[in-house]
């Protein structure tokens, strides 16, 4: 088994024109640097192939049996593709669809023109107890329509 891994790091370092020094790392110990790329390669694959495709379906699973989709809109959902598409895939499930602004954020004009015209909070200018009556007045008329 060891030597089949070793061919398969040779031929990792080979396709990637990656050199097998060794280098130091910061904790002193030294590694060798087509295992540490092999190993972040091996760690990648598995999230991409394996625990990306089950969170996917977990994300799509709970759209699909949500009462209502409430979003929290910060400056870091911008660029994020998940937040996208679960937003993309609540309306097109004509789930009741709320956006909680906590901090003053500049849209994107697509994100902007897909979620214009639905109900949303600025929490960022709200106290605390202020947000909380409305949220609970908001989604308790959603929770009791489903019930």
């Amino acid at each position: 088994m060891v030597l089949f891994i070793e061919f398969l790091l040779r031929k990792f370092c080979s396709i990637r024109k990656i050199s097998c020094e060794d280098y130091k790392a910061p904790n002193g110990h030294t590694v060798n640097a087509s295992r540490k790329s092999f190993a972040n390669y091996i760690q990648s694959a598995i999230y991409n192939d394996i625990l990306k495709e089950k969170w996917i379906e977990s994300i799509v699973e709970n759209i699909n049996h949500c009462t209502a989709f409430l979003v929290f809109i910060t400056p870091h959902i911008i660029d994020s593709e998940f937040v996208n598409k679960e937003i993309n895939y609540a309306l097109s499930k004509k789930k009741p669809f709320y956006s909680v602004y906590l901090k003053d954020t500049k849209l994107p004009d697509k994100l902007h023109f897909q979620i214009a015209g639905i109900q949303s909070m600025k929490k960022y200018t709200m106290t605390d107890g202020e947000f909380y009556d409305k949220i609970k007045v908001v989604l308790s008329s959603v929770l009791v329509e489903k019930n």
